[in-house]
């Protein structure tokens, strides 16, 4: 019989003050330099980032090939010293516990509505996304468009790589 390490919380050993910098590593496609500055299309790599974004929370992007050291084996994840936790929501909530909640202030009226709006928006349009990363060029090019705005003043090696990848 197979047997498995005993799980270990990692919110015990993370340890986030206000200079920590925070390690964030989400997929890199093509070219991992590159995608040190440029924005992802992953629906929970953005919400992450917008979250740390917004409320000036410093982090690094650390683009990653692949998920063979990744908890849970997805991204994405962040990185404070040796501990590694996994999962968008799970991070923004820890957040939420340690540093600041602005949720706080919300009626349960208001959180059972912002649920609601957040669920939809996640679990559907996270498909269509995708869908159109893969299957329909127009779509393809109203998502890029959307997302960086004028996709000719990218790199060029950027340019290339959305070439290769949509060909």
């Amino acid at each position: 019989m197979e047997s498995y390490p005993v799980y270990e919380n990692p919110y015990d050993k993370l340890r986030i003050n206000s200079s920590t910098v925070l390690k964030l590593h989400r997929f890199a496609v093509g070219n991992p330099e590159l995608a040190r500055t440029l924005s992802t299309l992953s629906p929970p790599s953005t919400k992450l980032e917008a979250y740390l974004k917004f409320f000036k929370i410093p982090y690094e992007v650390v683009p990653v090939m692949n998920t063979d050291d990744a908890p849970r084996k997805k991204v994405p994840y962040i990185v404070v010293g040796d501990v590694k936790i996994t999962d968008s929501d799970l991070i923004i909530n820890y957040l939420k516990r340690t540093q600041f909640d602005p949720d706080a202030k919300l009626t349960p009226e208001q959180r059972a509505l912002g649920h609601l709006v957040q669920r939809t928006l996640e679990d559907h349009l996270y498909w269509i996304v995708v869908y159109y990363e893969f299957n329909d060029q127009k779509g393809w090019d109203f998502l890029l468009r959307a997302s960086v705005g004028d996709p000719s003043v990218l790199p060029p090696p950027v340019i290339a790589e959305i070439g290769r990848a949509h060909v």
